[in-house]
């Protein structure tokens, strides 16, 4: 039963960071870092998975 408690913890605590930093920075400023945060997340993910794909054998 401990292990349900886990995502509650994280959740909570991140929810907890959102509305910190929602009080006490402008939400441009929010704004502006989750887009750069946002892009080099989906660069990332898209040069992990082409490179998956390249090297994976395909399946027949």
């Amino acid at each position: 039963m401990k292990y349900l408690l886990v995502p509650l913890y994280f959740l909570g605590a991140l929810a907890v960071v959102v509305l910190v930093l929602r009080l006490f920075m402008p939400f441009g400023e929010i704004w502006e870092r989750w887009k750069k945060i946002a892009h080099r997340l989906g660069v990332w993910q898209t040069n992990l998975i082409l490179t998956l794909l390249y090297f994976l054998p395909a399946s027949q």
